[in-house]
C-alpha cells in the first residue's frame, strides 16, 4: 500500500454482507443462542438479539479468516 500511495482500505459490501451471514449462521449454534441459553435474558445477546462478540467461529477458523485475505473483497484508495 505503502509503494502505491495507498493509505485507505474499505471492505465492499458484499464482503461486509457475506460475513454477517457467515457470523449469524455460525453463532445460531451456540448454546447461548438457543432456548436453552436465554438468549433474551443473555448479557452477550443484543436488542437486536445479535452476539455482541465477533468470533463465534473456534480459535484456528477465526484466525484464518483474519490472516487469508482475499483482496477482491477490498477496496485500496
Amino acid at each position: 500500500m505503502l509503494g502505491e500511495g495507498k493509505t485507505r482500505v474499505e471492505v465492499k459490501e458484499d464482503a461486509y454482507l457475506r460475513y454477517n451471514e457467515a457470523l449469524d449462521k455460525e453463532a445460531a449454534n451456540l448454546l447461548l443462542m438457543q432456548d436453552e441459553g436465554a438468549p433474551d435474558k443473555n448479557y452477550y445477546i443484543n436488542d437486536f438479539g445479535r452476539m455482541q462478540v465477533n468470533a463465534p467461529w473456534y480459535g484456528p477458523e477465526y484466525h484464518r479468516l483474519c490472516t487469508h485475505v482475499d483482496w477482491d473483497d477490498l477496496e485500496l484508495s
